[in-house]
């Protein structure tokens, strides 16, 4: 066989046999372009959350937590969380609406706090849990295809049970405290911090202001549970109450600018 044709075989043959695993690879690496879209230290960033010196190892030891996690086993469970998570793409094609949920969770012994999310109504709905508190979500419902339905957003360590592939529409780990408002009449830099940070989650599923209500959920103890039924989201299971603030069109109304730039 002439040298040129042989050649020509073992790069079809490579070509052959890597062209799969190339395709795997680009998946990821997409996939974790979708954690990444949202500021913050994220899912992908786990070499930032290694050690001490990271933001969760420090978040933990400013927020006095006793009984701490090992952050060699968070930081490995990231890792693994980022591979439920869905595209850049799916995440904006999948939803048309989302629900900023905001939780003043409380827990009475230890320090991860149960929140049960029911998926299976959520159509094309997404939910972002925002807290200060370490949870643990537990994700019911979900139905295969759905993509993109639940990001969680807290300074403590935060893991998740119940996902499937794609499901996850991001993790974001905040440097300091999550920005957790119960009214739209208080502090108006408070506020506006707030709304900073809604507009990132809103860039980051593709949608506009009046596409994302913010919630409030007020005293739970020891865990909730979340499910949307009829285009409306309820609280069923805990003792909590939830409040709708409105969507970021009334919240932000005087920071209006923040969105056009």
């Amino acid at each position: 066989m002439p040298r040129k044709t042989a050649d020509t075989l073992l790069v079809l043959i490579f070509l052959f046999v890597a062209t799969p695993w190339l395709f795997s690879a680009y998946l990821s690496w997409q996939a974790g372009k979708a954690l990444h879209n949202v500021n913050g230290v994220l899912v992908e960033a786990v070499d930032g959350i290694a050690s001490d010196t990271g933001a969760l190892g420090q978040n933990l030891r400013e927020g006095g937590i006793i009984g701490q996690p090992d952050m060699r086993k968070v930081r490995a469970r990231y890792k693994e969380l980022r591979s439920y998570a869905a595209l850049p793409d799916q995440v904006m094609r999948a939803n048309n609406s989302v629900n900023l949920v905001m939780l003043d969770l409380k827990k009475e012994d230890g320090w991860e706090i149960p929140v049960g999310v029911d998926v299976s109504g959520f159509g094309s709905s997404a939910m972002v849990l925002v807290s200060n508190a370490s949870m643990l979500v537990d994700i019911t419902g979900a139905q295969t295809g759905q993509r993109g339905k639940i990001a969680v957003e807290s300074p403590m360590p935060v893991d998740m049970t119940g996902l499937e592939l794609g499901l996850l529409a991001g993790l974001k780990v905040p440097r300091k405290q999550a920005l957790v408002i119960d009214t739209i009449y208080g502090d108006k830099a408070e506020l506006s911090r707030f709304c900073l940070n809604a507009k990132d989650w809103m860039e980051h599923f593709g949608v506009k202001p009046p596409d994302v209500v913010a919630w409030h959920v007020h005293g739970a103890k020891n865990g909730i549970k979340l499910a949307r039924s009829g285009g409306v989201l309820r609280l069923s299971e805990g003792q909590a109450s939830l409040v709708e603030l409105g969507n970021l069109d009334r919240v932000c109304r005087d920071f209006m600018k923040l969105f056009r730039s």
